[in-house]
């Protein structure tokens, strides 16, 4: 990977992917941003297997950019903030959460009660 000047991150939500933040890919792109859309285990992983994922995924590009902001919608959030408290960076230029819930949601506390 080349060089980038500033890059926007967007990640997705519990039971999404990729596909699901690609209309906000393609404004950020109109703009003159160059983007990039992790593809994150949020359905059948742990908050600590999306954050293992994201940084994986996110190395070279933290690596080869001069700033980073991230979007990011419900779930997408706490793996943000699990990210970015394992791996602070001067080069955050901001971050943007939809709909995280970091006080807790209660479809999770229906999941915990699940037997998968």
């Amino acid at each position: 990977m080349s060089f980038i000047d500033e890059i926007v991150i967007l990640l997705h939500g519990f039971n999404k992917g990729p596909d699901d933040m690609m209309p906000l890919a393609s404004r950020f792109k109109e703009l003159g941003y160059e983007s990039i859309v992790p593809r994150l285990p949020t359905l059948f992983g742990s908050l600590e297997d999306c954050v293992s994922s994201l940084e994986i995924q996110l190395f070279d590009v933290i690596s080869d950019c001069r700033s980073f902001f991230i979007v990011a919608h419900s779930m997408g959030g706490l793996i943000a903030e699990s990210y970015l408290l394992k791996n602070p960076s001067e080069k955050l230029s901001g971050k943007v959460y939809i709909c995280s819930p970091f006080g807790g949601t209660r479809l999770a506390k229906i999941g915990f009660r699940l037997p998968i």
